[in-house]
């Protein structure tokens, strides 16, 4: 009994890696988002949105590792995940992945149409094959790869019953596509090393360290930009969450200053790069939850 129990202990440790579950619930929230921006209010429609876009976020993070298994061997960072690890053989990796993504899609298309199936896909692919090639060519791969970010919270739109006429989905995709680049950029202070050792094409080649810490700061500034266009567009209703969004706002800046007086000490990288995914992940909560505080 205690051996099958760690067996099922083990292998749901696997999954939880495999799947990057954390990221997966991001992922849901930003759909529940575009959702939310659309309808106003919560409705069954939304626990199709989740299980779908939640799955689909699990297949293709299992998938995704399942393609870089070799370049995630040759990096600290990644050389303990189940596959480098030989935790999972990479063919069970890979049923798992199409386990998660084939319930996605079914679920997406029990509960809306084919067109959200279709984006679903379209990210899925993005991800997988365009982003992943060209992250082993160019160093500005994030920008391209930053479209994957945008297709939740747009599946969640259309499933809220959302118009592509209104400037509101516009708003919603520039902060979901701009908040990625300064994430991305501050992740590469910390680990750029690593993404060299592994050949990769990586922006601290380019760039010196001030170079990055001042290019993050508009970045990042852009994104409290971002943050406030949601603000000034009516996206939110709430008093309670708007005072909450000025707070982030503040927030976000002060981290850009932060950034930009960055020296170099990791755990200083790792704190601002901590606190910029803290008040991205509140302000995504914030979005989300509108509707039940109005």
């Amino acid at each position: 009994m205690k051996l099958y129990t760690k067996k099922i202990t083990n292998l749901s440790s696997v999954i939880f890696e495999l799947c990057r579950i954390r990221l997966a619930i991001l992922v849901s929230l930003s759909a529940i988002a575009g959702y939310v921006a659309a309808q106003g209010k919560l409705s069954g429609g939304i626990l199709f949105l989740v299980a779908g876009i939640f799955c689909l976020s699990c297949g293709a993070s299992a998938l995704n590792q399942y393609h870089e298994q070799k370049v995630d061997a040759l990096m600290e960072r990644t050389k303990n995940r189940p596959i480098p690890s030989k935790r999972i053989h990479p063919n069970n990796a890979l049923y798992i992945a199409l386990f998660f993504i084939t319930c996605g899609l079914i679920v997406l298309y029990i509960g809306s149409s084919i067109v959200e199936v279709i984006l679903g896909l379209f990210a899925l692919l993005w991800y997988n094959i365009i982003y992943t090639y060209l992250k082993k060519k160019s160093v500005f791969a994030v920008i391209p790869g930053a479209v994957v970010g945008i297709i939740p919270p747009v599946i969640g739109w259309i499933m809220g019953g959302g118009n592509f006429s209104d400037p509101k989905i516009v708003v919603l995709i520039f902060f979901f596509f701009i908040w990625q680049i300064p994430h991305f950029g501050i992740f590469l202070l910390m680990h750029g090393n690593e993404y060299e050792k592994a050949g990769l094409p990586t922006l601290t080649k380019n760039f010196t360290f001030n170079q990055l810490t001042r290019i993050l700061y508009i970045w990042i500034l852009a994104t409290a930009e971002s943050c406030l266009l949601i603000l000034l567009f009516g996206i939110i209703q709430s008093y309670l969450v708007c005072l909450c969004i000025f707070g982030i706002i503040f927030l976000l800046i002060w981290n850009a200053i932060k950034v930009l007086r960055l020296n170099g000490d990791s755990t200083s990288v790792r704190f601002a790069f901590r606190g910029f995914n803290i008040y991205i992940f509140l302000f995504i909560i914030f979005l989300s939850v509108d509707s039940l505080i109005r």
